[in-house]
């Protein structure tokens, strides 16, 4: 397997990234003022647990990424206590934290101050200023909005057919190879650490990890303070439910 062809496994992702580093430098995206460089960017839609992953081995393999969190996800709370830990583990992987926002919970005329108020409150998690923002689903959207004060991941200047690979949907809508033939200027990846693990996996795959990992941090919490889900559930949760 060489980087040309196609794997969602950790391997290919780091083999291409090598391939990138080649004509330009790796950097998260607020450290980026305009140079010619690569931006690497991940959004965490599902779960902190992958991007925290991708993180380690980010920092092993010498890169650095931002993590844009989602502060209004109905899968992962980042003001809990484990959001917190993680997240804070991942800046000490050299991991940038970012804003992941979500534009269709306001009203437009509410949109900049929406952003600084989750930018704000995901700085009391992070201890740092949050300068950076990447839109959430922006596929719904019928423009895409910019934000006075952050680093815009839809910003025209790396945001287009020559400047932008994304991973969406597990899929890329360019060949990665010939993204990196036509790039030109600064460019901009983004890849999902959910995608992304030490051998491919498929979504069904993918989300029977996630839903096990929330069935065993639900057992963990109940199990040692209710003695009535211990007396009524004595094997895990996901046993009990079936779930392998």
């Amino acid at each position: 397997m060489t980087w040309s062809e196609v794997e969602f496994t950790l391997g290919w992702l780091g083999d291409f990234l090598d391939q990138v580093a080649r004509r330009w430098s790796i950097l998260p995206m607020g450290r980026w003022h305009g140079q010619d460089a690569a931006i690497l960017r991940h959004d965490i839609d599902l779960d902190l647990e992958p991007a925290l992953r991708m993180a380690q081995w980010e920092q092993i393999r010498g890169f650095q990424a931002t993590h844009f969190v989602l502060t209004t996800s109905d899968c992962y709370n980042p003001f809990s206590a484990t959001g917190r830990r993680m997240i804070q583990r991942i800046q000490e992987c050299g991991g940038e934290i970012g804003l992941h926002f979500d534009p269709t919970l306001y009203p437009a005329q509410e949109l900049q101050a929406a952003a600084e108020s989750e930018a704000t409150q995901l700085a009391r998690v992070t201890g740092r200023p949050v300068t950076t923002v990447s839109l959430h689903c922006p596929h719904r959207l019928e423009s895409l909005p910019l934000f006075t004060g952050f680093t815009n991941a839809y910003d025209s200047r790396i945001f287009g057919p020559t400047r932008y690979l994304s991973d969406s949907s597990r899929r890329f809508r360019n060949s990665p190879e010939e993204f990196l033939k036509q790039a030109s200027g600064p460019i901009q990846l983004l890849f999902h650490p959910l995608h992304f693990q030490h051998e491919e996996h498929t979504y069904p795959e993918i989300f029977r990890v996630h839903v096990n990992h929330w069935l065993a941090r639900i057992d963990q919490e109940h199990r040692a303070v209710n003695h009535n889900f211990r007396d009524q559930i004595p094997l895990s949760l996901a046993q009990t439910l079936g779930h392998r």
